[in-house]
């Protein structure tokens, strides 16, 4: 059975905070099975969970972290030091990374934890990819179907089939070719199509949409949409 999950990043505005803990009260309203943390560099410093939190994020059957999307490559090993505590703090399976600020393999390979890369909107196709992975044999894969769609409607279908037994996780949100992260309830026709191959495979889904106004129940209704496409109703 899949799960799903929800990303902190969908609900960073509604708190004026670099507490990532601050986002937790709105997501332990949701009926989800897992929760990505994505941090900046600086959050890394400031979020502070509760006992009661943790032992909540602990609970759920998937965590991930995402690593900061922007960061300096010479301070890569000192913010993954950072990023290790909350992983073994909240139990978490993965550590999300960009391609394009993925520190040496050496590096990585420092601290146990488990790593994946991500594909992206722009940059990085699939042969590209290929390299990576040639060069990080043990990194994982996220696939981000809305990045996917701005490359095509086939591009889904074709990095799974390039990379299914790297595959670790989805992240889930749809694409209008000029935004990324909208609702899947206001995706085309053609995005759907694109997203077929997602349900013949069984990694958690992590949903990605982005929430700017406050409203839990706009989120909620998020999450049974994707659960209903998903056959999971």
């Amino acid at each position: 059975m899949k799960i799903i999950g929800f990303s902190l990043n969908n609900i960073r505005l509604w708190e004026n905070s670099d507490n990532k803990a601050d986002l937790i009260k709105y997501v332990q309203q949701l009926n989800i099975g897992g929760i990505e943390i994505a941090f900046c560099c600086k959050e890394l410093e400031t979020t502070k969970f509760t006992e009661e939190q943790i032992n909540w994020i602990k609970s759920l059957d998937y965590v991930s972290i995402h690593y900061p999307t922007k960061s300096k490559q010479e301070n890569s090993l000192e913010l993954l030091g950072k990023i290790k505590y909350f992983y073994d703090l909240l139990n978490a399976k993965a550590v999300v990374l960009h391609p394009d600020v993925l520190p040496e393999p050496e590096v990585l390979e420092k601290l146990d934890m488990a790593f994946c890369v991500e594909n992206l909107r722009r940059g990085f196709s699939i042969n590209q990819l290929k390299k990576i992975f040639k060069k990080y044999p043990k990194l994982g894969f996220c696939l981000d179907v809305a990045h996917a769609m701005c490359w095509s409607e086939k591009e889904t279908s074709r990095l799974i089939e390039a990379f299914k037994d790297k595959l670790v996780q989805v992240h889930f949100s749809a694409s209008n070719l000029e935004t990324d992260h909208i609702s899947a309830s206001d995706a085309s026709d053609s995005f759907f199509r694109s997203i077929q191959p997602v349900k013949g495979i069984d990694v958690p889904i992590i949903i990605e949409t982005f929430f700017e106004k406050k409203d839990i129940n706009a989120a909620k209704k998020e999450i049974e949409f994707v659960k209903n496409y998903m056959d999971l109703i």
